[in-house]
């Protein structure tokens, strides 16, 4: 009985540990970023003028959230490759803009998943909404070697400005 339980628990922690891109994707992305990964803007009504209002007064809340589609990849080919890895493991906080509109808000840190899940995701989107051929372009290295460093969510910011895509550190009233 005892090894039933060792081969239950070690075939529940290499499943949990290969989830794919598209489960994770679909579970933890997608809430915000939407199943297509199109993003959702927050427009009129009560909850939007809201949003709005106060990102005009700087306290910094999003007036939806980013899409990934036709984003992810643009960066990824410009020298992103570094950026988006960090931005995974340590989050960003700034106000950005994508496809011309602005977004003012936080992207959660995701170090809680593993190397591993980190790469699986990304390649996910690159893979699903990119026009190039970017198919496992990120390895669970790549985030072992980035995990290493210490890094905020301006830090991010400040990334995406130098590569040229526009980060702007908003202060909170």
């Amino acid at each position: 009985m005892r090894y039933l339980y060792f081969a239950l628990f070690l075939s529940f922690s290499f499943a949990t540990a290969q989830r794919t891109g598209s489960d994770i994707f679909q579970s933890l992305c997608a809430v915000c970023h939407q199943s297509d990964a199109q993003g959702y803007l927050i427009e009129g009504g009560l909850l939007g003028d809201r949003f709005h209002s106060t990102r005009e007064t700087g306290l910094g809340l999003n007036a939806g959230f980013p899409p990934l589609a036709g984003n992810v990849d643009i960066i990824f080919e410009n020298n992103g490759h570094d950026y988006l890895i960090n931005v995974l493991l340590y989050g960003l906080k700034g106000q950005i803009t994508v496809k011309e509109q602005v977004y003012d808000g936080i992207m959660p840190a995701w170090k809680n998943l593993s190397n591993a899940e980190l790469a699986n995701v990304l390649n996910y989107v690159l893979t699903n909404w990119s026009e190039a051929e970017l198919k496992d372009s990120f390895v669970a290295q790549d985030f072992e070697l980035a995990r290493a460093q210490t890094k905020l969510p301006n830090d991010n910011c400040q990334t995406r400005e130098s590569l040229g895509f526009g980060c702007k550190i908003t202060k909170s009233k």
